[in-house]
């Protein structure tokens, strides 16, 4: 399942804050709530340049739950790999974002 493209997405949760939030919860009941992460590259001394991306289902509650897991659970649960560039945020980079139309990455299996 692809993220929704060109459509706004609340932000309901976030943390690993740098420049932009690096793990998040955004989305709703109208296209589903999805985990985007965004971890820190130990070997490159920065954050990997894509977000990994899983759809978390159509329930606020079990969306929150898979949030407060703290990560996307290994690279097989991914659904697909966006990059950071096309994922565009409000002006407060809290509270709402858009995946850019564009080019994602099926997730490696």
């Amino acid at each position: 399942m692809q993220m929704p493209a060109a459509t706004w997405l609340p932000i309901l949760g976030y943390a690993d804050f740098y420049d932009i939030p690096r793990w998040l919860l955004a989305g709703g009941q109208d296209h589903g709530f999805w985990l985007l992460e965004s971890r820190f590259d130990d070997s490159a001394d920065d954050y990997s340049p894509f977000f990994r991306a899983k759809f978390v289902g159509n329930e606020p509650d079990a969306a929150r739950a898979a949030f407060d897991a703290g990560s996307i659970a290994g690279e097989a649960a991914t659904d697909e790999l966006i990059a950071v560039r096309d994922i565009q945020f409000d002006p407060t980079v809290r509270a709402r974002l858009m995946r850019r139309p564009g080019q994602a990455q099926p997730a490696p299996r």
